[in-house]
């Protein structure tokens, strides 16, 4: 028996993917993921834990990391890489003003505005770090490497994904000034220096956090601190 049967609101349950009443539904049955259940069927555990030396951490456990969370990490660094490796190897390139390095700039901001804005989520969307990285990673090697080294080396130490994030920003920023033609005078480290001001723009709620002791901690194997 329905709650609100017999009243003005009684109305027969539909189903979710094509709105039909669920004695007309004619939808495929949906496929259960491999943990066995769907996501709206599990059990979910939300807590919070203290830690050595005092520290407090939310701890969120039932949930399983999503078989696509990979390939959507590689597409999010593909979508920045690809297009700065193609664009400035094409003939039109180098009648782009400035030349084939301001080309592979132009279209790497693109892409990194791109995902950060985008207009298939009324121009809301991520922080940016992924698609950064993979602009970094056709850029500049030794930027990219710069970033992911202290990036491994921040969030091993301090557990912050955030303060890893910021301070691999800078970093690239710092390893672009090297490596970029026309070093710290160049268009490249200039290039640099405004998307790590984005990277860490886009991470201003975290710096609040992490300045008032209150941001959340990652916790591998034991659940992620949101």
């Amino acid at each position: 028996m329905r709650l609100l049967a017999g009243t003005v609101y009684d109305r027969p349950p539909t189903c979710d993917r094509c709105g039909r009443p669920e004695s007309e539904c004619r939808c495929p049955p949906e496929v259960i993921p491999k943990s066995g259940k769907p996501p709206d069927k599990k059990n979910v555990k939300l807590a919070v834990e203290k830690r050595k030396k005092g520290k407090v951490v939310t701890v969120i456990r039932g949930l399983s990391v999503r078989d696509d969370d990979l390939a959507t990490l590689l597409l999010d660094v593909m979508k920045g890489a690809l297009p700065v490796w193609i664009v400035p190897r094409l003939a039109l390139a180098a009648a782009f003003p400035g030349g084939r390095e301001t080309a592979a700039l132009a279209v790497g901001l693109a892409a990194i505005l791109g995902h950060v804005w985008t207009f298939l989520a009324s121009f809301k969307g991520g922080k940016g770090v992924a698609t950064t990285v993979g602009v970094l990673l056709a850029l500049s090697p030794l930027a990219f490497l710069a970033f992911v080294s202290v990036f491994i080396v921040t969030v091993a130490a301090t557990r912050f994904i955030s303060l890893g994030s910021i301070l691999g920003a800078l970093s690239f920023a710092v390893a672009l000034a090297w490596s970029a033609p026309g070093g710290a005078h160049g268009l490249t480290f200039g290039f640099g220096v405004v998307v790590a001001l984005l990277v860490i723009a886009r991470h201003r709620d975290n710096i609040r956090r992490l300045l008032a002791g209150t941001e959340r901690r990652f916790e591998w194997g034991r659940g992620a601190g949101r």
